[in-house]
C-alpha cells in the first residue's frame, strides 16, 4: 500500500485493521510524526515493510512495533530523531534505516538491539547524523568500531571533535585511541576535582557542626523535652514559675558535699529547692534530656568547680547547656560554687568568665566563713 507524499497528518484508530493481511506500507513525506500511538500499526499484524521516512518525526512510543513481529525493513529516514526508545522490535529484521535525522551517537538501547540481531546481514543505515566524537560518546563510537560491518557507507561518515573538527569514521581507530587518553585523563581529574570538593565540602560541614555542637544539642532536646510535654518556666502562665530553685551541677566525687551539706543546709534549714541528677531525675528519660529539663525547671545552674568537676564530661555537657539557656532566654543562669583552689590556669575560659563576673561563692572551711558562705549561696539562688 502507498500512501506517500500526501499531507496525511492522522491515520485513524483502527483505519488499519481493514487490511490485516497488509505486508508493504509505504506512507513516506507525510506529517505523522506528530500522531503516532502505540497502536497505529496494532492491526497489520503480518506488516514486513514499514516506510516513515520524512513525517517529522522526534520521537516513537515505546511500543508502537509490538504487534508487527514479522516486520522486516524499516526505514525512518529523514526525520527528526534524537534519541530512541523502542523497547519491543523483531529480531530477524534485515534493515533499520536511520540515516539523515538528529543523532549525535548510536543510542545504548538501539546498540544492544542491533547487537542482538539474528540475521547476519542485518544493515542499521546511519549516516548523515551529526554525530559527535567526544568524552560522552565514547562508548557509542567504541561500538560503531566494533559492529561497523554492520554499518553500510561506515568509512565515509563523519564526527565532529571538540575542537569542532570533521573526521572520517573510516579513522575510527584512531579517534578511540585519542578518546581514551583524552577522557581517561579527563576522568581522572574530574574524580579528583570531585573527591576534593566532597572533602571540603565535608570539612565545612563538620567544622559548622562542631562550632555549633551544643547549640544544636540544646535545640535538639528543647524540641524534645517539648514534644514529651514539659513545660518551659517562661511559657508557664504567670510568669517564670520555677520548680526549683537550683539546679546542682556537681561531679560524682563531690557527692558528699551536695547529699550531706547543701541537701542538710540550703533545703532543710533554708527551705530551697534542689534539683540534684541522682535523686531527682526522670527514670527512663535520656539523661541529657534530663539535664536540660533541669536547667529550664531551675531558677539557677549552680557548678561545684573542683578539679573532679573539670575531668567530667557530663559536668562540661551540664555547663553548655546552662549557657544556652542564657542565651536564649535572656536568665543569668549559671552560679559558681569553688569547692577547691584551682589555679586560673587550669580553668576552661567560660569559667573564667563566669567568675570575672562576679557570679560565684567561694567555700570555706572556716566556721564563721561558711555562714557568710551559705548566706550568699542563698541570696546569689534568689537573685537570679
Amino acid at each position: 500500500m502507498h500512501g506517500s507524499n500526501n499531507f496525511c497528518e492522522y491515520l485513524a484508530e483502527g483505519v488499519l485493521s481493514y487490511f490485516p493481511s497488509l505486508k508493504y506500507l509505504d506512507v513516506s513525506s507525510n506529517y505523522l510524526g506528530y500522531t503516532l500511538t502505540n497502536d497505529t500499526f496494532g492491526g497489520i499484524p503480518l506488516l514486513e515493510y514499514l516506510d516513515l521516512s520524512n513525517n517529522k518525526i522526534s520521537s516513537l512510543p515505546k511500543l508502537i512495533f509490538k504487534h508487527n513481529s514479522w516486520l522486516q525493513i524499516l526505514n525512518l529516514g529523514s526525520n527528526y530523531l534524537t534519541s530512541w526508545n523502542i523497547e519491543q522490535i523483531n529480531f530477524k529484521m534485515t534493515v533499520i534505516n536511520l540515516s539523515r535525522n538528529s543523532f549525535d551517537e548510536v543510542p545504548s538501547l538501539l546498540r544492544h538491539q542491533v547487537s542482538c540481531m539474528m540475521r547476519e546481514d542485518f544493515q542499521l543505515y546511519f549516516h548523515d547524523n551529526p554525530l559527535k566524537c567526544n568524552c560522552l560518546t565514547l562508548n557509542s563510537l567504541k561500538w560503531m568500531r566494533d559492529y561497523s560491518f554492520r554499518l553500510p557507507n561506515f568509512d565515509n561518515m563523519i564526527c565532529v571533535d571538540v575542537n569542532n573538527r570533521q573526521r572520517f569514521l573510516k579513522d575510527i581507530h584512531q579517534i578511540v585511541f585519542d578518546l581514551d587518553k583524552r577522557c581517561t585523563s579527563y576522568l581522572g581529574l574530574s574524580i579528583g576535582v570531585l573527591c576534593l570538593v566532597m572533602l571540603v565540602l565535608s570539612l565545612s560541614i563538620t567544622g559548622i557542626v562542631y562550632r555549633f555542637r551544643w547549640k544544636l544539642r540544646y535545640l535538639y532536646y528543647l524540641v524534645r523535652i517539648k514534644h514529651r510535654g514539659y513545660l518551659a518556666a517562661e511559657e508557664e502562665e504567670g510568669g517564670p514559675q520555677f520548680e526549683f530553685d537550683a539546679f546542682i551541677s556537681y561531679a560524682d566525687e563531690d557527692r558528699g558535699f551536695v547529699v550531706e551539706d547543701m541537701r542538710r543546709i540550703l533545703e532543710g534549714q533554708r527551705g530551697l529547692r534542689l534539683c540534684i541528677h541522682h535523686r531527682d531525675f526522670l527514670v527512663g528519660e535520656a539523661i541529657a534530656a534530663n539535664v536540660l529539663n533541669a536547667i529550664r525547671s531551675s531558677r539557677r545552674t549552680v557548678i561545684i568547680l573542683s578539679r573532679n568537676f573539670l575531668k567530667s564530661y557530663w559536668c562540661k555537657y551540664e555547663v553548655e547547656m546552662a549557657k544556652m539557656e542564657s542565651i536564649y532566654t535572656g536568665r543569668n543562669t549559671l552560679l559558681v560554687v569553688v569547692l577547691e583552689k584551682i589555679p586560673l590556669k587550669d580553668l576552661p575560659p567560660d569559667i573564667v568568665e563566669l567568675m570575672r563576673q562576679d557570679s560565684y561563692v567561694e567555700y570555706t572551711n572556716d566556721q564563721e566563713g561558711q555562714e557568710v558562705f551559705w548566706e550568699n549561696l542563698e541570696r546569689a539562688v534568689h537573685t537570679a
